[in-house]
């Protein structure tokens, strides 16, 4: 049996392959309506420990555990693999670039981008 999650905020069932494929918003959004479960659940079990059914709880702790396995698998996916994916972008992008206006333009395209991005990022910070 595979574990699926049903996300409010998407509209749609996830399975843990369907993670890889999401783009950085759904994966933003997929990672705060997973922590916020996650946290909802850990109060609501901590919270009802002595009182509820057990079956109940048993219930609650798989549907716990599937959401961290999600939220793991979402954080690795938007810290790692989308890194790994706009790197390679980066490069095949200005090589296409350099393929196109020449290497000298493309160098000196590529660098006022830069430039244009750390005075971004200075602003933000």
């Amino acid at each position: 049996m595979h574990s699926f999650y049903e996300s409010k905020y998407l509209g749609k069932v996830l399975y843990m392959k369907d993670i890889q494929d999401l783009n950085r918003r759904d994966l933003n959004t997929l990672n705060r309506e997973l922590s916020s479960a996650v946290y909802k659940m850990s109060k609501q079990m901590h919270d009802e420990r002595d009182t509820a059914d057990t079956d109940w709880l048993h219930k609650l702790s798989v549907k716990f555990k599937i959401c961290e396995q999600f939220l793991t698998r979402v954080r690795d996916v938007r810290d790692n693999d989308l890194g790994k994916v706009e790197a390679y972008h980066l490069v095949y992008f200005r090589q296409a670039v350099s393929n196109v206006l020449g290497p000298l333009q493309a160098d000196e395209l590529f660098q006022r981008a830069r430039e244009e991005a750390c005075r971004q990022l200075n602003k933000e910070s």
